[in-house]
């Protein structure tokens, strides 16, 4: 009995395996309709010539290129965006000592000039 529950959670394995492991995808291409509101035609890249899949191995780096250029671009954005927070509130920290600073010295000239 024992032997049928490890046989079956190692079905229950290669099962969930198999679900995981997932055959590539074959690459195809769209290439939308020269009319407004025409289908686009879809080529697969097996079917193209070797002239034609060099070229779409080429679009297909420029374009990850492009994705990882928008990426960094954000990246450096919140990055700024995270300084410019963090200078800010060092300058309200500042302004706010600098206030505390002057109130006390306007306290204590007030207090000296009604001595004398």
């Amino acid at each position: 009995m024992a032997d049928a529950t490890v046989e079956s959670r190692i079905e229950g394995i290669e099962n969930l395996l198999n679900q995981l492991v997932q055959q590539p995808q074959e690459k195809k291409l769209l290439i939308a309709g020269e009319e407004e509101g025409s289908e686009p035609t879809e080529y697969a890249f097996a079917d193209m010539d070797d002239q034609l899949q060099v070229l779409y191995t080429k679009l297909e780096i420029v374009q990850k290129q492009g994705q990882q250029m928008q990426t960094d671009a954000q990246f450096k954005i919140e990055q700024n965006q995270i300084l410019q927070n963090a200078y800010s509130q060092a300058i309200k920290a500042e302004l706010a000592k600098s206030n505390e600073s002057e109130a006390e010295v306007v306290d204590e000239s007030d207090g000296d000039e009604s001595e004398g």
